[in-house]
């Protein structure tokens, strides 16, 4: 408190006034010439020096002569000096800002103007999760130091993979179905994941919320069809506070299952007749030879397969043919393996393939996949 007076007691008596408490200076200024002013003088009602020793330390009253010189010496008397600001991090120990980031020069003051300091400093080796930052100005004026302090909590999230593989290769003949999964460590939930699929099976999008413990997945399926062989890469991002966080993760679809192979008994040319065997009257397995060939596989459609047939004894390979011909195999052992036509231009075989074997068909699907032989037994000669 600043009193000013001439330091005439004209009316009422210090006397009367109580102490202003223990947090309250009093600082009490006489004003004019000195012949006409005191600052003991009271006329019995108390003195300036009286006003003065009502705050919580005694002080004496100051005589001012020359009214221009009070600014001066009430900013000594009482004027204010912000003299330090100071960081901590989760309760841990004040530390001073550095002078460079803070944009003004510590100290500041005395003066009885108001004291603004801005600063932005770093606060580094932070993990993720709920942190609480407190900065305290401390200060000083003619009631002695202190300081104020604010604290702030902020919460941090990082994008972590959950032990999904970065870079995973599925045979998708097999397994077409891929699953990703994260957590933004330090989130206690219902922050939004973006998942986002490019590449043969994309472009496909799809927001998650974590759960209540940061966790979230994403699960796509390929389907089992040749144009979805080939790389997917798979990028998850967080938004925090207008930062992205990413994270990307190639997802590989392969075809390294071959396919399987039939030889089944069939008609004959004409096409209206199975032949009796296998199995008559102590026959062979097929006693004419007439079979239809081709296979099957998981990804590839009948029209891309190739069909073979090998000849066993000299391991002359014939073919292509397609899924589903018709062919007739004979064992003529000694003869020159070759093939030749059959029962006229409409005939249901497609070709009659003499050998010095039994015949073998493999099949070979667009991958290069190559299957394990089905045998077409026909008898030795001479049946």
């Amino acid at each position: 408190m600043i009193f000013l007076s001439d330091g005439f007691a004209n009316r009422g008596n210090v006397a009367n006034v109580p102490s202003f408490g223990p947090n309250t200076v009093v600082k009490a200024f006489a004003i004019g010439d000195p012949s006409a002013v005191t600052c003991t003088g009271g006329g019995g009602n108390g003195s300036l020096d009286d006003v003065a020793d009502l705050g919580a330390t005694g002080s004496d009253c100051q005589q001012v002569t020359d009214p221009s010189l009070l600014d001066d010496l009430i900013t000594q008397a009482v004027g204010s000096t912000l003299s330090s600001v100071q960081i901590a991090v989760d309760s841990g120990p004040h530390a001073a800002i550095p002078a460079g980031d803070v944009d003004a020069t510590l100290p500041i003051g005395p003066d009885f103007n108001v004291k603004t300091a801005n600063w932005s400093t770093p606060v580094t080796d932070l993990g993720p999760g709920l942190h609480e930052i407190c900065v305290r100005a401390t200060g000083e004026d003619a009631g002695g130091t202190g300081n104020v302090t604010e604290c702030k909590r902020i919460r941090l999230l990082q994008l972590q993979n959950d032990g999904t593989e970065v870079d995973a290769t599925n045979e998708l003949g097999v397994d077409n179905t891929h699953t990703i999964s994260v957590i933004v460590a330090g989130d206690d939930g219902g922050t939004d994941v973006t998942f986002m699929v490019s590449g043969r099976n994309g472009p496909q999008t799809e927001v998650v919320q974590t759960d209540s413990n940061g966790r979230a997945s994403f699960s796509f399926s390929a389907p089992q069809d040749p144009s979805r062989l080939g790389d997917d890469t798979i990028t998850v991002t967080i938004e925090v506070s207008g930062e992205t966080q990413t994270l990307t993760f190639t997802k590989r679809w392969v075809d390294t299952t071959p396919p399987t192979a039939f030889c089944t008994e069939s008609v004959n040319p004409n096409g209206d007749n199975v032949p009796s065997a296998p199995g008559n009257g102590n026959q062979g397995q097929n006693q004419d030879g007439f079979y239809e060939i081709g296979g099957d596989d998981d990804i590839w459609p009948a029209g891309n397969l190739q069909v073979f047939v090998t000849d066993s004894g000299s391991g002359t390979v014939f073919g292509p043919y397609s899924v589903g011909d018709v062919i007739k195999y004979t064992e003529a052992n000694g003869t020159r393996p070759r093939e030749q036509n059959i029962g006229g231009p409409n005939s249901a075989v497609v070709t009659h393939i003499l050998g010095n074997g039994d015949g073998v068909v493999t099949v070979v699907d667009g991958s290069g996949n190559i299957s394990d032989g089905a045998d077409c037994l026909v008898p030795d000669p001479p049946k």
